[in-house]
Order: structure tokens, then C-alpha cells, then sequence
């Protein structure tokens, strides 16, 4: 969801909004103040994924390493059950 920042005429508080480019926020949420916001010119927040994706076999040795210490410890346990 895109992000929005409002000013409101009465409080003078900035407020972040949170919804579709259709929609528009009117009422203040510190003042109560109906139809006192106004829309604010910003920049738009441009996000890059930069995180790679794994590879199928990168995911399991993963999953079995995990696996593998989660053994130890169940073991571990026993061992100090009985």
C-alpha cells in the first residue's frame, strides 16, 4: 500500500496514511476534525528487493541442518529425563 502524508488545517500535525490512490483520508486522528486534511506533496518511496533468491538445495541443507541440531537437543533432553 502506498503511503500518504496529510497535514491537518486545525492541528497543523502531519499524519501518515496508509491506502489506494483512490481513497483519501479526511478526518484527523489527533484533533477530530472532520475534512481538515490536506494531501502533502512527497517523494515516492521506491523499494528494491535486493535479497537473492535460494536455490532448492541451498533450502534443504538448510532444513536438514536445522533438523539436525533440533535432534541434538531433543537427545540431550532424554538423556537428562532418564
Amino acid at each position: 500500500m502506498p503511503r500518504y502524508l496529510y497535514k491537518c488545517t486545525q492541528c497543523k500535525e502531519l499524519t501518515v496514511g496508509m491506502h489506494s490512490y483512490k481513497e483519501k483520508l479526511t478526518e484527523c486522528e489527533k484533533c477530530d476534525a472532520a475534512g481538515s486534511l490536506i494531501k502533502m506533496l512527497s517523494r515516492p518511496n521506491i523499494q528494491r528487493k535486493i535479497e537473492r533468491i535460494k536455490k532448492v538445495g541451498e533450502v534443504t541443507e538448510e532444513f536438514i541442518e536445522d533438523a539436525r541440531e533440533e535432534l541434538i537437543i531433543q537427545k540431550e533432553e532424554l538423556i537428562k529425563q532418564g
